[in-house]
């Protein structure tokens, strides 16, 4: 790079800083007597002379030997990176040119197989072979032949020839000189036995017993001598041994018959039983009973009658509370009664209030009557509380020349009705 276009931007800086600095200057210092000799001279020479003078001084304070030298430095690092490429690239290219010149001379592939063939030949001459490098599919096993005597030693698993087939995955049969031990169930077709046969255990028989079988022979030698051992005392004790079990643990019948009829069929009783003492029952699905019927000590039905709390009914159904007796029976011809026949009150109710008292007298008392929507009901004096249009309110003390009541006209006005005259 040429240092003079380094040194321009500097330059152009410096005057740049130059004339603002001059015109600062100019400003602040100059009196109307230097403008007036200013105006009487060159402006243009006076700016010059003084960008020159400062110029020189700033040129003055640069180094220009030290930036030369590490322009000069920098250029010769560049030129000496690109010869070193340079020549580094030519002689990678030449080495490689040689290279190739003298692997063309050269039979590789002999080469090769020279050098494999010896290392093989060495290491077969020594006998030595690292483990696993010789895969059994390399080795000509034609003509090898392995005598029994040769195999000793270790477990053959999956032992198999012409007579045996071994598929266990643990030992099954232990052969020793004195016996032979098998671990494991033994399935024969048929097995034979010559001499003493010892049972440790029990004998179960699938199959049916041949008839010149000695174990027929041992059966029925057996069942006789049972027959013989068989007397009037074993009986009884069996006999005794059934009652107590039947009286201990009951007995279990699903059917029991009497002179052959039903008297149980599981879980129902034979319409053969027509009388029983019976105290206790179940849920009864349906009940029917001729004659008297008395439940629970409060409950008793007869022939016409059902009394709750009494064994006496006196009308056809009769309750009785202590000393309340109420009934409900026929009064007359197509005419019901209920009521108390006693010198006894009957009070009529809901919600637990006297709604209707039937006095003994035959008088009926009611305390709050209403006649659809109307109330009707007394009072001492002329009401003074909001009702319905219509209710009506008789005096309980009416004089001559007084009303009998007083109607609703609505809200709190109750008017006179009935004035009573002599």
């Amino acid at each position: 790079m040429d240092i003079n276009d380094q040194l321009q931007p500097i330059v152009q800086t410096l005057i740049t800083e130059l004339k603002g600095s001059i015109e600062q200057e100019v400003r602040d210092k100059a009196t109307q007597e230097i403008v007036a000799k200013l105006a009487s001279s060159e402006l243009s020479t006076l700016v010059d002379q003084l960008i020159t003078k400062n110029l020189e001084a700033k040129i003055a304070k640069l180094d220009f030997e030290s930036m030369a030298k590490k322009e000069l430095d920098r250029l010769v690092y560049q030129i000496n990176t690109k010869v070193n490429t340079s020549m580094t690239a030519t002689a990678n290219e030449s080495v490689v040119k040689e290279i190739n010149k003298q692997v063309a001379q050269l039979n590789i592939h002999e080469l090769i197989r020279t050098v494999i063939h010896n290392k093989i030949t060495t290491m077969v001459d020594a006998g030595s072979f690292p483990d696993n490098t010789i895969p059994h599919k390399s080795v000509n096993f034609k003509g090898l032949t392995l005598s029994g005597n040769q195999v000793e030693g270790g477990i053959i698993k999956q032992f198999g020839s012409t007579g045996i087939e071994d598929r266990a995955s643990h030992v099954q049969v232990t052969l020793m000189d004195h016996a032979t031990a098998f671990e494991g169930p033994v399935w024969a077709p048929e097995i034979q036995v010559k001499g003493s046969l010892i049972v440790d255990g029990n004998i179960k028989l699938a199959g049916n017993l041949i008839n010149d079988s000695v174990l027929n022979s041992l059966v029925d030698k057996s069942i006789q001598c049972v027959r013989e051992s068989l007397n009037t005392e074993l009986f009884q004790g069996y006999s005794n041994m059934v009652s107590d079990n039947i009286r201990l643990q009951g007995l279990d019948l699903n059917k029991i018959t009497l002179n052959g009829k039903d008297v149980v069929m599981g879980n129902q009783l034979g319409y053969s039983i027509v009388d029983s003492n019976l105290q206790r029952l179940g849920l009864v699905k349906d009940l029917q009973t001729k004659g008297e019927a008395y439940f629970s000590e409060t409950l008793y039905v007869t022939e016409g009658r059902v009394g709750v709390g009494t064994m006496d009914p006196s009308a056809t159904f009769v309750v009785w509370d202590e000393e309340v007796e109420m009934v409900v029976t026929k009064h007359s011809q197509d005419t019901g009664y209920i009521g108390a026949p006693r010198y006894q009150k009957l009070v009529l109710g809901a919600n637990n209030k006297d709604n209707l008292t039937l006095n003994t007298d035959g008088s009926v008392q009611v305390n709050d009557l209403r006649i659809g929507k109307l109330k009707i009901t007394h009072s001492d004096s002329i009401p003074n509380y909001p009702g319905q249009v219509g209710d009506i309110v008789f005096y309980a003390y009416p004089t001559i020349g007084g009303p009998i009541g007083w109607v609703c006209l609505g809200n709190t006005r109750w008017a006179k009705f009935g004035i009573i005259t002599d």
